[in-house]
């Protein structure tokens, strides 16, 4: 895989095996489907700028592939959080720095007004949501790499009519700064 760092302990020679590690205990309702995410995992590895078409073999594995991310359990949490839990077992053995980087990324769904949910993103004329993510680096000069995904959160920020909100509510309403508090709890 071309995203994963080389360095000899986290190298990934078989892409079925790293996606076993990462979601072969996935809680996703019935064992087939965990068995599906998996073979999904490591066929998403194998060409990660690929479309999902490309990734899979053939168009029964696309549309089985489908079926599984349409199912009412397969959720993202369901399957993330597997894969945040191996990243963090990863960064506790690991004897070198390991840095977690945050980012902020907008997706913007203005045109999509029936989605529920959105919230205001850039200067708040757009609506979509923010995706706070902590990628776990190892900073290396001569080796470096992503050891994996360390926390992800979906937030919407909560449409605020001006004028209309006291100072005290606005203190007691989420915010993005306790969004990265949250996340860094989340990783412990």
């Amino acid at each position: 895989m071309k995203h994963i760092n080389t360095h000899s302990s986290f190298f990934v020679a078989d892409p079925i095996q790293w996606a076993a590690t990462q979601w072969g205990h996935s809680e996703l309702g019935d064992l087939r489907r965990t068995r599906q995410a998996v073979k999904l995992g490591a066929a998403i590895a194998e060409q990660s700028a690929a479309s999902l078409p490309k990734q899979t073999d053939s168009w029964g594995e696309l549309k089985a592939a489908y079926r599984l991310l349409n199912e009412e359990e397969v959720t993202y949490e369901r399957l993330s959080i597997p894969h945040w839990q191996a990243t963090k077992r990863q960064t506790e053995v690991i004897s070198e720095v390991v840095l977690f980087v945050r980012d902020t990324t907008e997706l913007n769904f203005n045109s999509h007004e029936a989605l529920q949910g959105r919230g205001y993103i850039g200067d708040g004329s757009c609506y979509g949501f923010l995706i706070h993510t902590y990628l776990a680096v190892l900073p290396d000069a001569y080796n470096p790499g992503i050891v994996g995904l360390a926390y992800q959160m979906v937030w919407a920020r909560p449409q605020i009519l001006k004028h209309r909100e006291t100072v005290i509510q606005r203190k007691k309403r989420r915010n993005e700064g306790d969004i990265w508090a949250e996340s860094l709890e989340a990783i412990g």
